[in-house]
């Protein structure tokens, strides 16, 4: 079984504080909301199909996979790890 636990509360309100605190006591993960790690948060990725990997040069093809998670078929692309013109292609 899986349990899924929120905090939520006002800015500085010690949200993250707590969320370690639980974390720690009952052994789970604990992900910072906006960190980049968290499970659900895809706002700084880009998911290609990996038919679309053609459409970039090998040496793109080659940083763009090395960087990336294959999942649902395709990558799932943290667009921090890019920037200049391979960024701009990948958003």
């Amino acid at each position: 079984m899986h349990e899924l636990i929120i905090v939520e509360g006002l800015p500085c309100s010690g949200k993250s504080t707590v969320s370690k605190y639980i974390a720690d006591k009952f052994n789970m993960w604990y992900f910072d909301e906006g960190s980049g790690a968290h499970p659900a948060d895809y706002e700084f990725h880009a998911f290609i199909q990996m038919t679309e990997l053609q459409k970039f040069h090998l040496d793109e093809q080659n940083k763009i996979v090395e960087k990336s998670e294959r999942k649902f078929g395709g990558l799932i692309v943290p667009l921090s790890a890019f920037q200049g013109d391979l960024f701009e292609k990948l958003i």
